[in-house]
């Protein structure tokens, strides 16, 4: 049975003869009762404290599960993230790997052949030297030829009979033949040969070795010069020596004659 503050205080005794002092009793239980009283306050407000912390720790326990969960969630993504970052980083270092087999093969294929043209520069360099030289003789030789011909031709002329009732030969001068039809005149620029980037890229120089500058002969007519090979070249389609009368002194014949 409970009892409560109520039943303390309005609870009544028997009177008995040489008995307990009622006034004292009833103070006393009124102390009692009103101890009692704050007990059950006191247990009142504990029980709510109680209760108070067992929502709190079930909260809590309830926060502790979502944190738990919230880690494992956050743990997953960084490992997911991880795991991403590590194969892009793969996939970007095989790319790269890649870009730079590639451009290395580039590089190499580009030197191969850049090596071959060179090749193929240094053999067009010996050939073009070759017909130069070829060329250069040939002139060279023309030249001696046409030097060395000449006083046979004239020894040729000199010893065909003559004949003595022959008319005196006209010694009114010609007048100067007009060979400006005959010749065609074309310039040649170094910079417009076709060769002369490739010469430069050879080492060739520049300009070739010149000539003697003049070879004399006397000729009755305009001095026969050998042209200059780096400014122009004259080209004809007849020969003038067979329109002028060569004058050739030779210094053995004229003793011979005197």
């Amino acid at each position: 049975m409970t009892i409560s503050p109520q039943d303390i205080q309005s609870k009544q005794f028997h009177i008995r003869f040489r008995g307990f002092d009622v006034d004292e009793v009833d103070g006393f239980l009124e102390q009692v009762a009103e101890h009692y009283l704050m007990a059950l306050e006191e247990k009142r407000l504990l029980s709510e404290q109680v209760e108070t912390l067992r929502q709190e720790m079930k909260s809590l326990k309830n926060e502790e599960h979502s944190f738990k969960d919230a880690l494992i969630a956050g743990q997953k993504v960084v490992d997911e993230m991880k795991q991403r970052g590590r194969e892009r980083a793969d996939e970007l270092l095989s790319k790269a790997r890649q870009e730079v087999k590639e451009l290395k093969d580039a590089a190499n294929q580009e030197i191969a052949e850049l090596e071959g043209r060179v090749d193929e520069l240094r053999a067009m360099q010996g050939e073009l030297a070759a017909d130069l030289r070829r060329v250069i003789d040939n002139y060279i030789s023309g030249i001696e030829q046409n030097i060395d011909g000449a006083p046979n031709r004239v020894r040729a002329e000199n010893n065909e009979p003559r004949e003595e009732d022959a008319p005196a030969p006209d010694t009114t001068p010609d007048p100067p033949l007009d060979l400006d039809d005959l010749y065609e005149k074309i310039d040649l620029n170094a910079d417009s040969l076709p060769g002369s980037e490739m010469a430069a890229d050879m080492g060739l120089p520049d300009e070739l070795p010149k000539a003697p500058d003049t070879i004399s002969l006397d000729v009755e007519g305009p001095e026969m010069t050998m042209p200059d090979l780096d400014n122009e070249v004259m080209f004809t389609l007849e020969d003038p020596l067979d329109n002028e009368e060569i004058d050739i002194s030779i210094a053995g014949d004229k003793k011979k004659d005197e």
